[in-house]
């Protein structure tokens, strides 16, 4: 986040693994402000609490990421060190078909507090070369601005501060002007207004036969993502579905990245710089990535720049 004052960290952070066969992958990116503290204890500690919501009754479905972030912003609030992060989240998660056969389900859980950003892309591929054809912007998660209406009447109803500085609304907190109204964040900056609410969003990626419907069927169009507020002013929830089908092999991939990358870059952007990784490089996830903060870099990007990607095959789950 744009602030007054030098000492903007980050850090990010990665683990886990699925294939067809079932598991979990968590891949997050974690962006600092007043220090790195905030950023490098959420690296370290969401796996764990991750790792937690996954072995308990519940498991990760439902509720398991987002019960995860509230439990690392109430350790974090206890410990704070006055500095703090953004934060976008990811748990994917697959569900081998029933028998063996077709039908397996792809389930994507994100949180994301802040302006740090998911996007999914779909990698449209030959059914017969497996060559790919086509990248595109499916949805990206929404960021936290201080000038949304609805981030105005919170910070309001806190009692916080909205100043303009560098050319827009910030939320000032003692000598501090951030761009970004939600956060992890410390006691001192959720009294100026800050919130640790974060945003969650659920998306399945399903093949013909777990559609009872098929892919044009029961209302499964699927690409948007629809939107619901909670009655308090706190994180919004989001869900969609896409269904298998189609004249062509759809892979996708799932870019998470801190606002360094998306202040230069935009969805489509992101989504040829992707394709020329795959297409042309041949790269991996872990090369797409890093030729990612290289881009960013080279079209003028002074903010710290740190991405992650996965892979979302049929096959397979890599990142």
């Amino acid at each position: 986040p744009d602030q007054t004052q030098a000492g903007n960290q980050q850090a990010s952070g990665a683990s886990g693994g699925c294939s067809s066969g079932g598991g979990a992958l968590l891949a997050a990116v974690f962006d600092g402000h007043a220090g790195a503290g905030a950023a490098k204890f959420g690296a370290s500690r969401l796996p764990e609490l991750v790792a937690r919501a996954a072995a308990s009754p519940g498991g990760i479905g439902a509720g398991g990421l987002d019960k995860a972030w509230r439990d690392l912003c109430g350790e974090w609030t206890r410990k704070a060190d006055g500095s703090g992060a953004v934060a976008t989240a990811a748990v994917v998660t697959t569900t081998p078909p029933a028998g063996g056969g077709g039908g397996g389900v792809v389930e994507l859980r994100l949180v994301n507090c802040g302006d740090s950003r998911s996007l999914v892309l779909s990698l449209e591929r030959s059914p017969s070369t497996g060559r790919l054809l086509e990248v595109g912007v499916v949805w990206s998660t929404l960021d936290h601005r201080v000038d949304d209406p609805e981030e105005l009447l919170r910070i309001a109803r806190n009692r916080g501060t909205v100043a303009c500085a560098k050319g827009g609304m910030r939320l000032a907190v003692g000598d501090w002007r951030l761009a970004v109204p939600r956060a992890l964040t410390s006691p001192r900056w959720l009294r100026g207004g800050v919130s640790d609410e974060a945003d969650s969003y659920t998306w399945r990626i399903l093949d013909d036969s777990s559609d009872p419907d098929g892919p044009d069927g029961g209302g499964g169009g699927g690409r948007e993502v629809d939107g619901e507020s909670s009655s308090d002013g706190g994180g919004k929830a989001y869900a969609g579905t896409w269904p298998g089908g189609g004249g062509s092999a759809s892979d996708f991939a799932l870019v998470l990245a801190s606002d360094g990358v998306w202040g230069v870059m935009g969805d489509e952007d992101v989504a040829r710089c992707v394709a020329e990784a795959l297409a042309t490089e041949n790269l991996d996830a872990q090369g797409a990535a890093r030729k990612l903060c290289e881009e960013a870099s080279r079209l003028g990007s002074q903010d710290n720049l740190s991405a992650a990607l996965v892979y979302l095959r049929r096959s397979r789950t890599e990142l």
